[in-house]
């Protein structure tokens, strides 16, 4: 067994680590959190314009938009061609941090995600499915909370993409 501190150090760390990503009650295999996304919502409007009204339906909701990924630009970046896509991660403090203290691996599926892209000549919205996501870490409260959060994420979408 080592006793320098290197080693202990990476030994404490590996526990860190285990005990932030252990599995909830109940679970003896499968992922934590799953970023399953929803279905995709087809876009009635061109896609500078859908990424326009996901924006703007975010900040109606006085969520805050931490990110905005553009992956196409980024591919395009490093030579490579994709067509668009843009990843937005957003939310707030109230409503993901109940469910990272039911279990802190949700921090890797929270802030919410919206992915609008483009492919085949077709726009598409697809958001996490929140609900998949807290079931598979084994956290099913605040159910109020969880369902607040999955009409938020549809009605994101339908404002994105115009889409009845």
């Amino acid at each position: 067994m080592c006793q320098t501190r290197p080693c202990a150090a990476i030994a404490l760390v590996l526990a860190l680590a285990a005990a932030c990503t252990s599995l909830p009650a109940g679970r003896t295999s499968g992922p934590l959190a799953t970023s399953a996304p929803s279905a995709a919502t087809t876009s009635t409007f061109p896609f500078e314009e859908t990424s326009a009204r996901l924006e703007a339906a975010v900040a109606a909701r006085g969520l805050t938009l931490f990110a905005m990924i553009d992956h196409s630009a980024r591919a395009e970046a490093a030579g490579l061609a994709l067509p668009p896509s843009r990843l937005f991660i957003f939310g707030n403090p109230q409503g993901g941090t109940p469910l990272m203290l039911a279990n802190p691996a949700l921090g890797l599926d929270l802030p919410l995600k919206a992915l609008v892209y483009e492919k085949d000549g077709e726009v598409n919205v697809l958001v996490i499915d929140i609900r998949a996501v807290t079931e598979a870490a084994g956290v099913s409260e605040p159910e109020a909370l969880i369902a607040r959060m999955e009409g938020t994420l549809a009605a994101i979408a339908t404002e994105a993409t115009g889409a009845d």
